[in-house]
């Protein structure tokens, strides 16, 4: 009996054994091979761990998981980052040259194709843009100068001396323009438009005013000019013909914009600790909310693609775009107010060490 209760089986035949209320043992059996028992023994303590033991488990694939994601990852990005790399430099116009090896090679040899291929297109723009302005110049030195002697003679008759005069107002504002493309061609396509010097403000300032004067602006455009003894000394790093060109730009843009007149008013003074401000002030017909707003996003729009020639619009030209770019090209910032009592404009730039 307990060979039969230990094994349930009588030689081969499937026995079952149960002791009953009334105390006789009943005994079943069946037919030979016809059951298969397997029997399993735990200890309770065990048991009762396995809870634990599966948790355990989960817990360690989980983090061979993550594991395995931050290996993956990892590697996923060390073999992009020369591709976004690249991308980047070509958003903000600078070339790239991508080598990468297994299956994205194909890709850094076709970033690097499309890099060359644009460096040959803005170097072939900037070019062309330089030859047509210096082929433009010496024709149109010749038109000007012919245009002011002729408004300058006093033996002409006044209707002649008043459209020599136009003549040569408008043939300024063309020289103004091939003066804007320039520096435009420069500040987006040059690697390094930026000749860095120290460069005096105060005497930018003066020679700006000085041409206002001599070109016969003052008498519609009264100037005055006030550089603060603390700012008489300021002077930046950069470079003196594009920090020579934003001045001009400023007093150019307060006389284009109010051709009845104005008065206008130029000042160089400190501008908080380790930074100089130069602003350019009129009493003109000033600017609504609305082209306050319509001019800072052509700056914003010249800002976000890097290039000058982004914010160009048939209503507007490029001279307060280019005075952001130069103020930023030289570690400054540039900023724009204005009201019905007239247009401010100001490039604060810090100072050398």
């Amino acid at each position: 009996m307990m060979a039969i209760a230990h094994y349930n089986s009588l030689g081969r035949f499937p026995t079952w054994v149960w002791i009953r209320d009334d105390g006789y043992t009943l005994v079943l059996g069946a037919p030979d091979d016809s059951y298969v028992f397997y029997s399993l023994q735990f200890p309770i303590d065990r048991l009762l761990a396995y809870p634990l033991y599966v948790l355990a488990v989960l817990f360690v694939n989980a983090l061979i998981l993550f594991c395995m994601y931050a290996v993956a990852r990892r590697r996923a990005q060390r073999a992009v980052k020369p591709v976004t790399e690249a991308l980047d430099a070509l958003s903000r116009g600078q070339s790239a040259e991508v080598t990468l090896g297994g299956d994205l090679a194909e890709i850094g040899n076709r970033l690097t194709n499309v890099s060359r291929i644009i460096e040959r297109k803005d170097s072939a723009r900037a070019l062309w843009i330089r030859g047509v302005s210096h082929d433009i110049r010496t024709p149109l030195s010749l038109v000007v100068g012919q245009a002011d002697a002729i408004a300058r003679r006093d033996d002409a008759p006044a209707d002649v001396r008043e459209q020599a005069g136009a003549i040569r107002e408008q043939g300024m504002k063309i020289a103004a323009l091939v003066t804007d493309l320039n520096t435009a061609a420069q500040l987006d396509y040059d690697a390094k438009p930026v000749q860095t010097e120290r460069v005096a403000l105060s005497r930018i300032v003066r020679d700006a005013c000085a041409r206002h004067i001599n070109e016969g602006f003052d008498d519609a455009f009264p100037l005055t000019c006030d550089i603060d003894k603390a700012a008489a000394d300021a002077a930046v790093l950069g470079d003196e013909r594009l920090l020579t060109r934003a001045a001009e730009n400023l007093l150019a843009n307060a006389r284009s914009h109010n051709p009845q007149g104005c008065a206008v008013h130029v000042a160089l003074e400190p501008a908080g600790t380790g930074s100089v401000s130069m602003r350019v002030a009129d009493t003109g017909c000033g600017a609504a909310p609305e082209q306050l707003d319509a001019i800072r996003a052509r700056i914003e729009r010249a800002q976000r693609t890097g290039t000058v020639a982004a914010a160009y619009g048939e209503e507007h030209g490029l001279g307060l775009v280019l005075v952001d770019r130069i103020a930023r090209a030289h570690g400054g910032t540039f900023s724009v107010d204005g009201s019905q009592a007239g247009f401010t404009a100001t490039v604060t730039l810090p100072l050398a060490p």
